[in-house]
Parts: C-alpha cells; sequence; structure tokens
C-alpha cells in the first residue's frame, strides 16, 4: 500500500478515534456489515492495521484476515488481534 494512501485513510478513519474508544469492525468483503464490536488500542501500521480489542461478536464465521492459522472472529472474542484501519469506525 502506497504511503500515501495509508496516510489519506488514517486520516479519513482515525481523525475522530481515540485510543480506547469503543469500535464498530467491519468485514473485508462487500457489502459491508459489522462483524464485532471493541475498542481501539493502536491507530496502525505502516501496513494499515491497527490492533483492537474484540468485545463483543456479531457474525462468528469472519475471518480476522491478519491471522495467518485461520483465527475467526468468534474465536477472537475477548482477544487483542490486528484489523485493517479501513474498516474500523467509531460506535
Amino acid at each position: 500500500m502506497g504511503q500515501q494512501k495509508l496516510a489519506m485513510q488514517k486520516k479519513l478513519f482515525f481523525d475522530n478515534i481515540e485510543i480506547g474508544s469503543a469500535i464498530a469492525l467491519f468485514c473485508f468483503g462487500l457489502p459491508k456489515s459489522i462483524v464485532a464490536e471493541g475498542l481501539l488500542l493502536t491507530r496502525g501500521d505502516d501496513n494499515g492495521l491497527c490492533k483492537v480489542y474484540i468485545k463483543k461478536v456479531l457474525i462468528p464465521h469472519e475471518k480476522v484476515r491478519s491471522d495467518k492459522n485461520g483465527l475467526t472472529v468468534g474465536e477472537a472474542e475477548d482477544k487483542c488481534v490486528l484489523w485493517d484501519i479501513a474498516n474500523v469506525a467509531k460506535l
């Protein structure tokens, strides 16, 4: 991902979200739907991923894309995972 595109995504999605804020986690495909709710722990890294705590699962079979072992959102409840910043929004 280009640095300019990543910077734009961070600006669009994180200007109003503070660390510790309640967030909605969206699926990676279309149509977009909320798969879980949680807390934002970090704002994002160079790969466009932020660290989140999954507090409440809404769609348990959705895959956690950053996990190489095929972890699902249901299995990640009450855990910290990396999530794409483009699929995070403030609740």
